[in-house]
């Protein structure tokens, strides 16, 4: 059990704090892991390779202290419900997953620790009763929206001052596409700039959504 939980400590953040009385299960001598990625190990080597790193870091190797399973979504969210449901099944130590991922992850289980890579406003999302005491069985990275669009846009406009126009890439389909497109419009305006709303759902519709083809 202290091996679970010092590993949950290391993949989640300060951010949230899973009260792991409410989780505790029995764990294994080399607990399993799993990471649901939205691409593939092909597409995002970058973020593969530095939660092994850190695993590394930590002291946890890959067969004999730890096992790491990644699944690759491929851009199909769709599948999202049918692949969190079919890691659940398998019972890991921890599923770790990003943005929708969460979501699904939460939907599937109330009792395996889940780690957010990333995750907008957990609390407005409902998957935390709050910050500091979330009450579940989440915890990880959040990103407050309110600070990061103004941010983001505030960045973009001192790189390109003369610019008119600011545009942004939103998945449609999430929980937070609402409130994360008000937020970046309110930044845009603030600056006299005109925000530009691009949608996609999937990897194959970037493309299309950015030349508008």
């Amino acid at each position: 059990m202290h091996h679970r939980r010092k590993l949950i400590g290391a993949l989640g953040a300060i951010t949230l704090q899973v009260p792991f009385g409410a989780i505790a299960q029995s764990a294994p001598a080399a607990p399993r892991v799993v990471l649901v990625i939205a691409g593939s190990v092909r597409t995002q080597p970058e973020r593969v390779n530095a939660f092994r790193n850190r695993l590394r870091e930590l002291g946890y190797t890959e067969g004999k202290n730890l096992m790491l399973e990644i699944r690759e979504l491929q851009g199909r969210n769709d599948q999202l419900p049918k692949i969190m449901a079919e890691v659940v099944a398998s019972k890991p130590a921890i599923i770790v997953a990003h943005g929708l991922g969460v979501h699904a992850a939460h939907a599937a289980t109330k009792t395996i620790p889940i780690v957010a890579a990333l995750t907008s406003d957990p609390v407005k999302e409902g998957i935390a009763a709050s910050l500091a005491r979330p009450g579940g069985n989440v915890t990880g990275n959040t990103l407050i929206l309110s600070v990061s669009s103004e941010k983001t846009v505030e960045i973009a406009h001192e790189i390109v001052p003369a610019a008119k126009r600011i545009g942004i890439l939103i998945n449609p389909d999430t929980a937070n596409f609402e409130a994360n497109k008000k937020l970046f419009e309110a930044a845009a305006a603030k600056r006299r700039l005109t925000p530009v709303v691009l949608t996609a759902t999937t990897l194959q519709d970037i493309p299309k959504a950015i030349t508008g083809g």
